[in-house]
């Protein structure tokens, strides 16, 4: 059960990467100067996330 528990935890964690993948994406797109600053604290909040869900599983 605890295997099962890692899957759906790792699978979050590749969810947040991939948010934050995109977002990165679209600001190198479309960016201006004035998103960088709210696009850097969701990346960094998304980071932050991931980090917390890989200590559950370690």
């Amino acid at each position: 059960m605890e295997n099962m528990n890692n899957v759906a935890i790792v699978n979050e964690i590749k969810g947040k990467l991939i948010g934050a993948e995109q977002i990165l994406f679209l600001l190198n797109q479309n960016g201006t100067n004035d998103d960088y600053e709210d696009v850097i604290e969701i990346v960094r909040n998304t980071l932050s996330d991931a980090m917390e869900l890989t200590d559950k599983i370690l």
